[in-house]
Formats: structure tokens, sequence, C-alpha cells
């Protein structure tokens, strides 16, 4: 795919990505590079200035994350302004992204913060750079 602009923000012209610990799924992004949009699912979590989580699954996560950050999808990242990627990784499939989800939706909001805590212990934005 063409670097560019297509729907307010940029596809990217490269990608980089590093396994996630105990290796069930691929984290990309950790060294602030772009995902792709291929034929893979992506499971997020998006987190507001008051550590508000949001956890997401998408077939498009520029796509996905650019809505979050404009508001332009009304809902609970909107109303409570959750706007940071904290989190994301890759699946194989949409079913597997699903399950995923709901596993990480049922957690507790501790085991989640500290799940986040362990791959990205400041819980930057991820995704700061793409949209640049």
């Amino acid at each position: 795919m063409e670097a560019g602009i297509e729907g307010g923000y940029k596809k990217p012209s490269s990608r980089a990505k590093s396994d996630v610990a105990e290796g069930t799924s691929n984290l990309w992004g950790s060294d602030g590079s772009k995902p792709h949009k291929l034929d893979y699912s992506h499971v997020y979590i998006m987190a507001s200035d008051s550590e508000t989580l949001y956890v997401g699954v998408t077939n498009d996560i520029l796509r996905r994350v650019y809505e979050h950050k404009t508001h332009s999808v009304p809902g609970f990242t909107k109303r409570y302004n959750c706007t940071k990627l904290v989190y994301y990784e890759r699946s194989s499939s949409i079913v597997s992204a699903i399950e995923r989800e709901k596993q990480l939706k049922r957690w507790r909001r501790s085991k989640k913060v500290a799940f986040i805590e362990e791959k990205n212990p400041n819980l930057n934005d991820l995704s700061k750079d793409w949209y640049e």
C-alpha cells in the first residue's frame, strides 16, 4: 500500500512488529512505527487522561484509532475522552480477535492496568506519531 492521505489519516509505507511477552499475538508500534491495514484484526485499549479504559476490536486499526481521537463516532470513548492508544495486538482472524476482546473485557480494571503497564509502563500514546 502506498503512503498518502486517505480518509484523514496517513497510510504507512513500512511496518515493524515485535512479539508480545508470552507471545500469543504481535504488538506493532513499540518502536514508533505504524501498523499496516492488512488481513489482520486488532484488539486495542484506549485510555483517557484520567485512565478510563476502553477495550475494542477492529479490522482497521489506523481508521478506528483516528475515529476515537477525533470523536467522529458517538459512544463511550467520545463521552469519556479516551484518545490515547495504550495497547494493541494483532490477531489473524476476526473471530480470535473478538474472543480476545471478550477476555480482556472480563478482567478487573486492576488486571487490565497491570497488563498494559507490563508493555507500556508510562501509558504512552502508541499512536501519537501515526497521523502527522
